[in-house]
Formats: C-alpha cells, sequence, structure tokens
C-alpha cells in the first residue's frame, strides 16, 4: 500500500509560553542553523515552517542522535535568540521568557519538544500539508497562499523554487 519510511521525523519545538518572538531576525538564526547542521551532516531536513512561536520539521538524523541534535540544536538557537532580545533591550519579552530552573536565567524553548516518527509516505504528505498551510490558517493569516510565505518548504514544494539550500525533496539523493 504505502512504501515503508525509515529513519523519518516530525520534529516540533515552541517558544517558552508560546511567546511570538521568532520574527525575521530570529528566524534567520534557524535558517543558519538549519544550513550549518546539514553541512555537516547532522540531519537532512525535507520540509519545515517557521511560525512566530514555534516551528516544525520533517527531518532524518545522520550523524546526531534524537537527543543530541535537539540539545545542540535548541541550545544554540536559543542562545543567539537571547543575544538578539538582550541587543533589542527587550526587558518585557525577557521577563515573560525568565527560567524557573535554578541552571539558567531564560527559558527560550519549551521543554519536550515533540517527536513523531513517520512511517510511510501517507503520513508523510500529511504532515508537509500540515506545516506548510500552518501560516495560512485562520488564526494566523502570515499570508495568503501556502508558497507565498518565506519561512517555509511549501513553495519548493509547490513550485520547485530552491530559496533553501539546506532543503531535500524525501526520496532524491
Amino acid at each position: 500500500m504505502f512504501q515503508k519510511i525509515e529513519n523519518l521525523w516530525f520534529f516540533t519545538s515552541t517558544i517558552n509560553s508560546w511567546q511570538k518572538i521568532l520574527n525575521k531576525e530570529n528566524c534567520q538564526i534557524i535558517i543558519e542553523s538549519f544550513n550549518f547542521i546539514t553541512i555537516n551532516k547532522w540531519i537532512k531536513i525535507y520540509g519545515f515552517v517557521l511560525m512566530p512561536n514555534h516551528i516544525h520539521i520533517v527531518l532524518s538524523l545522520e550523524k546526531k542522535n534524537k537527543i543530541a541534535f535537539q540539545r545542540d540544536f535548541l541550545k544554540h538557537t536559543a542562545q543567539q535568540i537571547l543575544f538578539n532580545l538582550k541587543k533589542e533591550n527587550n526587558a518585557e519579552m525577557l521577563l515573560k521568557l525568565t527560567s524557573t530552573q535554578n541552571d539558567r536565567n531564560f527559558q527560550i524553548w519549551e521543554r519536550r519538544p515533540k517527536w513523531i516518527l513517520i512511517e510511510n509516505e501517507l503520513i508523510l504528505r500529511q504532515k508537509l500539508e500540515y506545516i506548510h498551510n500552518n501560516p495560512i490558517q485562520e488564526h494566523w493569516k502570515l499570508s495568503k497562499f501556502n508558497d507565498e510565505y518565506f519561512f517555509s518548504s511549501a513553495k519548493f514544494y509547490k513550485n520547485g523554487i530552491q530559496d533553501f539550500k539546506f532543503l531535500n525533496r524525501y526520496g532524491e539523493i
């Protein structure tokens, strides 16, 4: 029926308390991190969307396991985003992101991001459709059409336009 898929994951991480801090500059931090981790063959990315307060990625693990990828990626992007918030002198937002943990002053990403194994092509198509349509949902209205939203792989899948060098189409080498 549907071909079985190995080592393909749907990864979701949310900004602490669902704060909307993923502006263009902070999204660029994530894009640069995607470039680094794919060049260094930690993961392959097959689809993604960066929303104002969360991210979704369809990925396969290459060199790193789930825990190592999650730790390194979220720690690096959190440090860079925190640096931006401090640079902007955004005291109100920093207060909202103050950590209750003793090991840090701020918590950018919620603890326990979500990992879902993608077991076949039907689930892969469903996850890609979900992330590509996320920006056009009624409560977001970030663009009129999914392929108009820049921080997404929708344009790549719909029109074949490759804005992100880290992006792969599943099944292509």
